[in-house]
């Protein structure tokens, strides 16, 4: 299988080993791959009733216009124009592949949550390509920000009706 005797054809010969024998483990425990991508291997899992991929989180809010200023002025989103009329108040945004649906209701809050465990608690997270921006721009707006324990580019912060975001750097 070496292809010569140089030290990088040694290393590949051992690297592949090693991938192989990690391939046959995954496959032992039921997993299936894809192969269509030669080097990167994904496992194909079966999602139960066909579910193919978040399409939309939902957040309750009490004051849509407070609400607003913090989605659109802070994190940058833009109000899709298709949503159709409902019963009640709201807004959507598109978020990625994804959106996000504000929801007018007197239920909204998340309630007493410790600030130093966020990440434990209910919430929504968002992947942003200009961390140093976004956490700048959240320290101009005044809003409280909790730094990860883990040390990563993450921090978790509220919106106006107290539902938690967790906005890590890409």
């Amino acid at each position: 299988m070496c292809r010569g005797n140089s030290k990088e054809d040694k290393v590949s010969e051992f690297t592949l080993w090693f991938v192989r024998e990690d391939f046959r483990k995954l496959h032992s425990a039921g997993f299936s791959f894809s192969h269509t991508h030669s080097f990167l291997v994904r496992p194909k899992i079966q999602m139960p009733m066909n579910i193919l991929a978040l399409h939309h989180a939902s957040v309750l809010v009490h004051d849509l216009e407070r609400s607003r200023a913090f989605y659109e002025q802070v994190l940058g989103l833009v109000p899709r124009a298709d949503r159709p009329g409902k019963a009640f108040d709201g807004v959507w945004y598109d978020v990625g592949a994804g959106q996000l649906h504000l929801i007018v209701t007197a239920e909204a809050g998340a309630g007493s949550i410790p600030a130093e465990y966020p990440g434990r608690q209910r919430h929504i997270a968002l992947k942003v390509g200009d961390f140093g921006t976004l956490k700048a721009r959240l320290e101009k707006a005044g809003i409280a920000m909790t730094p990860s324990q883990s040390g990563r580019p993450v921090v978790f912060c509220r919106d106006p009706d107290g539902n938690i975001f967790e906005l890590f750097g890409a």
